[in-house]
């Protein structure tokens, strides 16, 4: 609410709405958390690959770009070391130097290059 509406407002109704707000924001956590620890018990060591480019990609084309919010805001919970059919970031058995310009080009000619939308990328 801007600020300027609220001198419109009684004190009972605007002190209602405030805590509700302040109670939409700790629900709101308590809800991230709760899902992230469950995603997190769910994890399999086990799987032979990491498709992040590809999760991505789907992720901007079938929920951000559609999506009409103003702000857009997308948690992303991982280590960022790709092994897909795309590209890896292993070589041997150990992290490989990365060449940006080498691994962007293999991301474009792989059609998988997500477009965010100005979208906000946390990371954990």
């Amino acid at each position: 609410m801007p600020q300027s509406a609220k001198h419109d407002i009684s004190k009972k109704i605007l002190r209602k709405y405030e805590g509700c707000m302040k109670g939409q924001y700790k629900y709101a956590k308590k809800k991230a958390t709760k899902a992230l620890v469950a995603i997190l018990k769910g994890a399999n060591k086990e799987l032979p690959h990491s498709d992040i480019i590809k999760s991505l990609n789907d992720i901007a084309k079938h929920i951000i770009k559609p999506s009409k919010a103003s702000s857009k805001t997308v948690l992303l919970v991982s280590d960022m070391i790709e092994h897909s059919s795309v590209t890896s970031f292993y070589s041997k058995g150990m992290l490989k130097n990365i060449k940006i310009n080498s691994e962007m080009s293999k991301i474009k000619q792989s059609g998988y290059l997500a477009d965010f939308d100005k979208l906000s990328i946390c990371m954990l």
